[in-house]
């Protein structure tokens, strides 16, 4: 997952990129408010593909929701990731040991402090992804996405978490200057084509994903690639290209019934006062169904109850999970449904929740 493209003629190929150095701001005053203020928003992204475990930043984008950005190529289009938020060290900062964190999920998650993130949506192109957790910490709030463009005068700010580095580091970024990223695609690697913000700073390989924003804590970019001459450019995948993305996450009521038998089924479904639509299942399978409303929805699930001449009909309010999803993602069973299952005993079948 670690890639790097050239962005503009002054960028070589650098890996996944990360700008942080420091544990925290070295130089007191705006550094150190705008990493107190974004830093409990952040989150470590193990991401395991195959027999491998790779690893990203990201940041909360919206705490009401759930969701959580990073780059795509971080997210690799796999379903789930594991997101760790920074777990309080009891003096006012951020237990920074990777090892604490892998040592210790069962408690972590407990506390609100690991989730499962769950792939709500991505655009390769743009390089961004969007996972949704189904809870946060109350201390992870929303990053907001900045109103202004930066100045090439502005100081910039990156967090995130370095490879083979401690976790939740930080480190500035100047001279910001506007550009566009677009690429080919080649060697298995998406072709990109988005706005962008490429600024002096000085990259170390290592994580992609995380926030860069503004004096004000407000999110200007995600970190995405970098290099130049002496590596010392990074670039960020621009808020504008983000907000786009996450105008396309709507509010999902997703239920799913599955077949164990040995026939087919055939059953009506409708939606709150909506009407009836015919749907089969065949034996052995399992089918989602949702409804993408931004208020409470209601389905209701009918069939013939009986293998015996006639039409003896059963009908049912059923119950749903509520997921968030966007651009490029379908909702499916395993992930974002209530689940329910068709069982036949003797000539008799019924609807129930597993």
């Amino acid at each position: 997952m670690f890639r790097c493209l050239f962005v503009f003629p002054a960028l070589a190929r650098f890996a996944l990129v990360a700008v942080f150095a420091l544990p925290a701001p070295a130089r007191a005053g705006e550094a150190d408010d705008v990493y107190r203020k974004a830093a409990p928003s952040l989150v470590w992204i193990r991401n395991h593909i195959g027999n491998t475990v790779s690893e990203g930043s990201g940041f909360v984008a919206d705490a009401g929701r759930g969701l959580i950005v990073t780059n795509h190529h971080v997210a690799q289009r796999e379903r789930t990731v594991d997101v760790f938020f920074p777990a309080p060290d009891g003096k006012g900062g951020h237990i920074a040991r990777r090892n604490y964190y892998t040592d210790n999920v069962q408690a972590l998650q407990k506390a609100g402090y690991y989730a499962v993130g769950y792939l709500s949506a991505y655009d390769p192109a743009l390089d961004l992804a969007v996972f949704e957790v189904r809870k946060t910490p109350a201390g992870a709030r929303a990053l907001a996405l900045a109103d202004r463009e930066p100045k090439d005068t502005d100081r910039l700010h990156m967090l995130g978490n370095p490879a083979g580095r401690d976790l939740w580091r930080y480190a500035p970024g100047i001279d910001p200057q506007a550009t566009r990223v677009r690429t080919s695609a080649k060697n298995g690697e998406d072709a990109y084509d988005y706005k962008a913000l490429s600024m002096a700073s000085s990259p170390f390989p290592g994580n992609s994903g995380g926030p860069v924003v503004n004096a004000a804590g407000d999110v200007v970019g995600v970190l995405s690639r970098g290099g130049g001459e002496g590596g010392k450019v990074a670039v960020a995948v621009h808020r504008d290209e983000l907000a786009g993305l996450l105008k396309t996450v709507q509010r999902h009521a997703v239920f799913s019934v599955e077949n164990p038998g040995t026939g087919r089924i055939v059953y009506q479904v409708k939606w709150n006062d909506g009407e009836w639509a015919n749907h089969t299942i065949e034996p052995g399978t399992v089918r989602t169904h949702w409804h993408a409303t931004a208020n409470e929805t209601t389905p209701y699930v009918r069939f013939d109850s009986s293998s015996a001449p006639g039409f003896q009909e059963k009908a049912y309010k059923v119950t749903t999970f509520v997921a968030y999803i966007g651009k490029n993602v379908q909702p499916n069973a395993q992930d974002h449904a209530k689940e329910h299952v068709f069982r036949w005993s003797g000539t008799n079948l019924d609807l129930y929740t597993k």
